[in-house]
């Protein structure tokens, strides 16, 4: 009986520490100020166009193709679908 009564007070305490690990955050504030950045950070900034070339130099859009297609044909195969027919997008 001891030995759970400290388990469960051991428990409480990490579970405790959690908790408190965070005190006041703000999510409020938090969302202001992400919105805020957005609106002032250039376009290119925000998204990935600028490694678009690099992305395709390494070949990871023609990997991502194949990785897909091979996706699709293992859930026809599931499925009892013809695995034959080429994957129109």
């Amino acid at each position: 009986m001891v030995q759970l009564a400290s388990t469960l007070t051991l428990g409480l305490a990490s579970i405790a520490s959690i908790v408190s690990a965070h005190p006041g955050h703000n999510v409020e504030a938090e969302a202001a100020e992400r919105a805020n950045f957005l609106k002032k950070a250039p376009i290119r900034s925000r998204s990935l166009a600028h490694c678009a070339t690099s992305l395709k130099a390494r070949g990871v859009e023609d990997l991502n193709v194949a990785r897909r297609e091979n996706a699709v044909q293992l859930l026809r195969r599931d499925r009892g679908l013809d695995t034959g027919m080429p994957v129109d997008f």
